[in-house]
């Protein structure tokens, strides 16, 4: 007997005598993962062109599909140019700036790729790209470290200066380290509790950046979470949830959740949840920003709860949302709560409160979860209520 193994499927040879019998068995798929992340945030110059890459691996072959916004991209479009991976834009011109994605997918899974192009004239100031989006405070376990990202688009290439309470650092080996638009601060300690503030300009013009570095004592604790923030959005539309990790001891891995029912339940028999991994990241990175879950040209099936996983060698913590997709026709809430969702039925509507409310449906209260008999932060934490959901921020010495 010869055994042979071939990658993607398993060929046994069987010798007896003069027969020869082969069986050839399948192994299992394998869904779409990136051979190298690809770079989400692109300038372009007009009458240039720019070329979009998403290598990807998978069993079976995932299938690429390009999109701008909502729009399907496809080889007959104007100046639009595909590859077996990537996605080329010819004749560039100001109207090409905005979001792209491309979405790989096979029976196992599916993988977005997401991008910003800005494209620029003979000369622009400089912009701080959306990713920034009011990152102004940041806390840190002592001797850990913290990176802070001051990326621009600007043409020409801007230079920058970095900051701490008013004046300017240099760089000083195995400490501050300058890296393009980012520095990082290492082996954080008490004294580097401060103001940090980029000043990025060119010939056009200039902008700043400050954000506030608190450095605790470290302790150890499972990771420390913002509120998920509950979505509502029409058929087609594009979601975003955000999920913030305020302060963790250690590296944490993440993963974004999506709940589903059996039997017209979330949960099993022993009360676990249905759920299916929809990205992780973490001690092994598989995307760039684990930290967003966007959901494109989003159904009613898109509809119901997504939690935020995250962990670390101490412990785990997560926050769920609801996502609520509604048609044309339901546009109108009725005479429901502005926090409540609107189910319109024959000649009548139901109002039901949102997750983190409470009420009848036409009028919804904030539940206060810091006021009940649960207290849901872990010692030498304070719960502070959102509208909705909670906070638990750490109580400085």
């Amino acid at each position: 007997m010869m055994l042979k193994m071939e990658v993607g499927l398993t060929r046994i040879l069987l010798f007896v005598g003069a027969l020869t019998i082969t069986v050839i068995v399948a192994s299992a798929g394998s869904p779409p993962k990136f051979k190298k992340s690809p770079i989400h945030d692109v300038i372009g110059h007009t009458n240039g062109s720019h070329k979009f890459q998403c290598k990807v691996r998978g069993v079976p072959k995932p299938l690429i599909v390009w999109y701008r916004g909502n729009e399907m991209l496809s080889r007959h479009k104007k100046r639009i140019t595909l590859g077996k991976y990537s996605m080329r834009i010819n004749n560039l011109q100001k109207s090409d700036s905005g979001k792209y994605a491309c979405k790989a997918s096979n029976q196992y899974g599916v993988i977005w790729g997401n991008f910003s192009l800005q494209v620029v004239g003979n000369g622009e100031p400089p912009k701080f790209k959306e990713r920034l989006n009011q990152v102004k405070f940041l806390a840190r376990a002592a001797t850990s470290s913290v990176d802070l990202d001051c990326d621009v688009f600007a043409h020409p290439e801007a230079k920058i200066s970095w900051w701490k309470n008013g004046k300017k650092m240099k760089a000083l080996s195995g400490k501050y380290i300058f890296d393009g638009y980012k520095l990082k601060v290492k082996s954080l300690a008490l004294e580097d509790n401060g103001n940090y503030t980029c000043t990025v300009w060119n010939e056009y013009g200039s902008v700043n950046w400050t954000t506030k570095v608190e450095v605790q004592q470290r302790i150890t604790i499972a990771p420390i979470m913002e509120d998920v923030k509950n979505q509502t959005a029409m058929i087609g539309d594009n979601v975003t949830f955000t999920c913030q990790i305020v302060m963790s001891d250690s590296q944490p891995l993440l993963q974004w959740l999506r709940h589903y029912k059996e039997n017209d339940s979330f949960v099993n028999e022993g009360g676990e949840p249905y759920v299916q991994i929809l990205q992780s990241s973490g001690f092994t990175s598989t995307i760039d920003e684990p930290h967003f879950l966007v959901l494109r040209n989003v159904t009613k099936e898109d509809q119901g709860w997504y939690t935020c996983l995250v962990a670390n060698t101490v412990g785990m913590n997560y926050r769920s949302a609801w996502l609520t997709v509604r048609e044309g026709s339901e546009v109108n809430n009725g005479d429901c709560h502005t926090n409540a969702t609107c189910d319109h039925g024959e000649g009548m509507s139901n109002c039901k409160c949102k997750p983190g409310y409470t009420g009848d449906g036409h009028t919804c209260t904030n539940i206060d979860e810091c006021s009940g008999a649960f207290y849901p932060c872990l010692r030498d934490y304070k719960c502070e209520d959102r509208d909705p959901g909670y906070f638990c921020a750490p109580i400085m010495p």
